[in-house]
């Protein structure tokens, strides 16, 4: 399939847009990294999800282009679209998310100051008003209970029905001419 020279430029500059368009798909992964402390390995996993939509993408845009033929030109426009956009509007938009999330951690800390630590400290008051005399009713119920059991003895202490008579009160071992109880006889 031959391409006409003119339609060309045409899909080189769509090609450097698209590039733009998939340098604001990485501004998004930036700004994430910004608001979410990531470790490298978080890092590593965004960055190969972006890069195989990006590859995704780039199939879907010369299928839709040029009909799905690949073209050196096609790549460079977009990887030079990418560079262009990153290193001008992307830098830009790199500053100004890390002003709003500083601007945003500011206004948190101060709710939490100033709204949230107070009202926690309020709501933490009034329980302790309320659950002191209840913990106390508590102890003293725990208390009465193990002085109600004092007097009752265990199960396996009952005197009653447990103690054997015996015969012989004797006990055996040595009588008093030093000789054993049972070979007296």
């Amino acid at each position: 399939m031959e391409q006409s020279l003119a339609s060309q430029p045409v899909i080189f500059g769509y090609a450097c847009l698209f590039g733009a368009v998939l340098g604001v798909y990485y501004d998004l992964f930036r700004i994430i990294r910004l608001l979410t402390a990531s470790e490298r390995r978080h890092v590593f996993f965004q960055d190969v999800f972006y890069l195989v939509t990006c590859g995704v993408l780039t199939f879907l845009f010369t299928f839709a282009t040029n009909k799905g033929e690949i073209r050196f030109y096609i790549l460079a426009g977009e990887v030079m679209g990418w560079c262009v956009y990153y290193l001008t509007v992307g830098a830009l938009t790199l500053r100004f998310a890390t002003f709003v999330v500083k601007v945003l951690e500011i206004i948190v800390s101060w709710l939490k100051r100033y709204l949230f630590l107070p009202i926690f400290r309020f709501f933490k008051a009034a329980a302790r008003l309320i659950f002191r005399p209840i913990r106390k009713f508590g102890g003293f119920i725990k208390k009465s209970t193990a002085k109600s059991k004092i007097g009752l003895k265990r199960r396996g202490k009952v005197v009653y029905n447990s103690v054997k008579c015996s015969v012989s009160k004797k006990k055996p071992g040595k009588t008093k001419k030093g000789k054993n109880h049972n070979e007296s006889n």
